[in-house]
């Protein structure tokens, strides 16, 4: 395999394509615009030969195998990550930036939170 000569955020956006993401999702989990993803994906891609994402999948986890233990601390990551992400924006007078009539109260962001908590069993 030609893995050696993928650069660190080629693997890094692969094992993210690996586990399901979208190009967007994985745009916002890096902090990058979403056509940057797709040019280290593309490029990723033609290093390793490979044409589909059904190829690249058992490739990538050939290559750096996921523990199932890893990939439940990755989840929880992005979950705290989003949960705070959340409540930054849920916080103060002016927060979200939405016309007052489509702001949130404070009851629905303690459900919406719960709901996250739950649903990625925090």
């Amino acid at each position: 395999m030609k893995s050696k000569s993928l650069t660190p955020r080629e693997r890094q956006v692969l094992r993210l394509v690996a586990r399901g993401l979208l190009n967007k999702q994985i745009a916002g989990e890096l902090g990058i615009v979403e056509g940057t993803v797709k040019q280290h994906r593309g490029a990723g891609m033609r290093k390793l030969g490979i044409v589909s994402v059904a190829e690249l999948v058992p490739l990538v986890r050939s290559l750096d195998p996921l523990t199932e233990e890893s990939s439940v601390l990755q989840t929880l990551e992005a979950a705290k990550r989003l949960l705070e992400s959340l409540a930054a924006a849920t916080s103060g007078p002016r927060s979200g930036r939405l016309p007052k009539r489509s702001r949130r109260t404070s009851g629905e962001r303690k459900r919406r939170v719960s709901f996250v908590i739950k649903k990625f069993k925090i």
